[in-house]
């Protein structure tokens, strides 16, 4: 199967807001080796720091288990009115590139001392989340001709949530298959590309969105898959998550299939009923997929 993934973004509105995401608490940039590559951005009185991306590769190196968000800006001349095309390669690993693809309009507040003539686009996110290890990540432009394009990585950890979870039904879908750990049955969704994951839930409140890939026989021990977020039909996050299979799960339904080792979406839900949709953005592929929904501390 063809690894060489992309997804894309539309944000002429916007709607890929960083500042507002609730559980995540920032803590601080991640930089890249190339130092001389670095940019500072004045982002409505905030600096930040970026590094350009233009005919060449930005790498990355740190350790341990941890989430990061690639944050992305197209620098454009500053009377460009119209929404531009943008995005990068990202080799986590040493894995298969994986394309990543954004589209959005000049955005006001944002400039360079470095390069005042410039304007830059409103940002596009990805997230990530590795395992324990060693990791390198390598950022590549999407081609030789691309335009010049900044690049951030910001480390997250998630906010804590508390008491029992209530599982969420979803709106849509009413068939479940049960995965067995133990001496415990848990219930999932089965979930492909042409099937999502629909709830409500009246905020402030917390949901984890649980996820498993279904490794089916012509897959290798090791599988990347990408979850997205749509909140009111509208992007929220596109997750990318690397898994691998579990040696103590069961799928009762179908014992042919292993189930992967579990991976997790947290969700700050706001004041008022909002309604969420998760989509698995892989063709070929099947997840096991969970909703729960917790007070927040």
């Amino acid at each position: 199967m063809n690894l060489n993934l992309f997804y894309k973004s539309k944000q002429i509105f916007g709607f890929i807001i960083l500042a507002v995401l609730g559980e995540i608490i920032w803590c601080g940039s991640i930089a890249a080796d190339e130092k001389d590559k670095k940019e500072i951005l004045n982002i409505d009185e905030k600096r930040r720091t970026y590094y350009q991306l233009h005919n060449n590769e930005l790498n990355y190196h740190f350790k341990g288990a941890m989430g990061f968000e690639v944050i992305a800006r197209r620098a454009v001349p500053k009377k460009i009115t119209k929404s531009k095309k943008f995005g990068y390669q990202i080799i986590i690993d040493g894995k298969e590139p994986v394309r990543v693809e954004h589209e959005g309009r000049i955005s006001k507040g944002v400039t360079s001392s470095q390069h005042p003539g410039h304007g830059y686009t409103k940002s596009g996110s990805s997230i990530y989340k590795l395992g324990k290890g060693d990791h390198h990540i390598q950022v590549l432009p999407l081609k030789s001709s691309s335009a010049p394009v900044l690049i951030r990585l910001i480390k997250k950890k998630k906010s804590h949530s508390s008491g029992d979870g209530v599982f969420m039904e979803d709106l849509e879908n009413s068939e479940k298959v049960h995965i067995k750990i133990g001496d415990k049955k848990i219930r999932y969704y089965p979930m492909d590309d042409s099937t999502e994951l629909v709830f409500s839930s009246t905020g402030p409140k917390m949901i984890k969105v649980i996820t498993r890939l279904a490794f089916l026989p012509w897959m290798g021990k090791e599988m990347q898959y990408r979850i997205q977020i749509l909140k009111e039909q509208v992007i929220h996050e596109t997750y990318f998550f690397q898994s691998e299979k579990s040696d103590q799960s069961i799928v009762m339904e179908n014992k042919e299939v292993v189930p992967g080792k579990w991976r997790s979406i947290d969700i700050q839900v706001p004041e008022g009923e909002h309604r969420y949709t998760v989509k698995l953005l892989d063709l070929d592929m099947k997840i096991y997929i969970r909703s729960m929904e917790y007070k927040i501390e």
